[in-house]
């Protein structure tokens, strides 16, 4: 507001009021009843971002909950209120007042159940958990990016709509690998041992409260019973997801040797097989010959030598077999999908890797 530099009456502020009163309420929200938001903002008004999400904190929840974490109902439907708690349940553990924020999720007024998205209309993959899965999680994509993180609560499924074909899930201790050779939905999955290093510093309070609190429709129930909020209505019975791809079905990693793990695998049972028999067959020849020098003092030196020709076979069989599984063991580790690796942790030193 400015004035002119010439003498003026004098004027008082509320004869304003009503002129910047009708300015901001054209500004304000409920002069728009067709636009929602979903906004966030710390005590000391700044954005925070986490070197391990690569991103804004407030963004990587934003999209972790529109790719299915958020979904209390199970419709595939994301509305604004699922969006709001999910976020408040991310952050609700954050002791750091200035690294908390303070979460707004407030629905377009003329369709208080609006949807932000819908997880199935994008790409056909998804990973799929049960309702006993419990605790903290994040997705990794193969180049290593953060994905998606949740706390599962236990009290329902968790669908996450998967934008590529293969991803790490990865708890505290444990991961897996989820790979998709065609869309499909991951139902089930093969867990291993995850090896720890900390990285000092880093293990700050987004390390330790970020995610803290399990995030389900039990929660969800609370959220908007507290802020007296409309809850979510199901727009449909059932998630339409493709059909599932059984852990069988998973695509792994190309075998660098192909069938030859196998063939040196069939080579040891073969000479170790026949290692056992010429030295069963030596074994007979020789208590044979041994009889008959004792009945009739006759010696046989063509028996003698069969034997020393049967010893030698089954200890030159002996030896191959032992070569060859060797050889199969050595291959099937430098095969495996992911080789034996040696780590190190708080808890001393570990390895970790399957075949």
């Amino acid at each position: 507001m400015a004035h002119a530099h010439r003498p003026q009456p004098e004027h008082r502020p509320e004869d304003y009021r009503a002129l910047i009163g009708q300015y901001l309420a054209a500004s304000d929200l409920d002069a728009w009843p067709n636009t929602g938001v979903l906004l966030a903002a710390s005590k000391d008004q700044e954005t925070h971002e986490w070197e391990p999400f690569r991103a804004g904190v407030f963004s990587h929840e934003v999209r972790s909950g529109l790719l299915g974490a958020a979904d209390t109902n199970g419709d595939g439907f994301i509305e604004y209120t699922e969006l709001g708690a999910y976020v408040a349940a991310a952050n609700l553990s954050i002791t750091v007042a200035a690294a908390r924020p303070q979460v707004v999720a407030r629905p377009p007024a003329a369709d208080r159940h609006r949807a932000l998205t819908d997880i199935t209309a994008g790409p056909q993959h998804f990973l799929s958990l049960p309702k006993d899965f419990r605790g903290r999680a994040w997705l990794e994509d193969d180049r290593g990016d953060r994905y998606a993180d949740f706390n599962a609560a236990g009290d329902a499924p968790i669908v996450i709509a998967l934008a590529d074909t293969r991803y790490y899930l990865r708890q505290t201790n444990q991961e897996a690998v989820v790979a998709l050779d065609r869309p499909g939905t991951v139902t089930a999955l093969s867990w291993r041992p995850r090896a720890l290093a900390q990285r000092g510093a880093v293990d700050d309070a987004f390390r330790r409260d970020l995610f803290g609190v399990g995030f389900g429709p039990g929660f969800y129930q609370g959220f908007i019973s507290r802020a007296d909020l409309l809850a979510a209505h199901r727009q449909r019975d059932t998630l339409p997801l493709p059909p599932a791809i059984e852990l069988g079905a998973v695509a792994e990693a190309p075998r660098r040797f192909g069938p030859w793990p196998w063939v040196a695998t069939g080579v040891a049972v073969a000479a170790g097989a026949g290692a056992v028999v010429f030295g069963q067959s030596a074994q007979a020849d020789y208590d044979a010959l041994q009889s008959r020098l004792a009945r009739r003092g006759l010696d046989d030196p063509d028996a003698r030598t069969r034997i020393a020709t049967e010893r030698d076979w089954s200890n030159g069989l002996a030896v191959g077999a032992g070569v060859a599984a060797a050889a199969a063991l050595t291959l099937f580790l430098l095969d495996a999908p992911t080789p034996i690796q040696p780590s190190a942790g708080p808890q001393g030193i570990g390895v970790a890797g399957r075949f």
